[in-house]
């Protein structure tokens, strides 16, 4: 049901999901739990991308690579930045056009992410229609919109991330 309403389970409202014992800080980096019959839909909250590595694209600038191999649907890691109101994002946008590069991602029609400044590696995956091997989503996390990426396809270590930025 959390799933279909572009939310990530909450162990209040869920309770008898498993996301209770995923999300306990004890179990944080227990991926046993993750691969088992217990929640999988609170990759966000628990926090844990898997590994990445900055370098140079083959297309063009930096990009984003596996550090470790990956299998289809398998969360990758979490877009971070500051969140921002839809016309500071515009009026950012102008800036950064001048500059030749931006990081701003639209969360909905008054919020955008910008990660120029406060943002992870994961500002460096590169647009690729053709080349596409991780999507990003957006989900409602404890009344927080945030922006999550998965694979879907498998990956393997080494290879650069790509995503369709339509």
């Amino acid at each position: 049901m959390c799933q279909r309403a572009n939310r990530e389970c909450d162990p209040d409202l869920c309770g008898n999901c498993g996301s209770y014992e995923l999300l306990d800080p004890c179990n944080r980096n227990n991926d046993t739990l993750v691969i088992s019959e217990m929640c999988q839909n609170a990759h966000l909250l628990r926090g844990v991308s898997k590994k990445t590595i900055l370098g140079h694209s083959i297309l063009a600038g930096m990009g984003l690579f596996m550090g470790e191999n990956v299998s289809k649907n398998e969360f990758i890691g979490e877009y971070k930045g500051e969140v921002v109101t839809q016309d500071e994002a515009e009026r950012r946008g102008k800036l950064y056009d001048k500059r030749g590069i931006s990081f701003l991602f639209d969360i909905n029609k008054s919020q955008a992410i910008d990660a120029t400044r406060m943002g992870n590696k994961l500002r460096f995956i590169n647009h690729a229609r053709e080349r596409t091997n991780c999507v990003a989503k957006i989900r409602m996390v404890n009344c927080v919109y945030r922006i999550g990426f998965w694979a879907t396809k498998p990956i393997k270590a080494g290879e650069e991330l790509f995503f369709d930025y339509g």
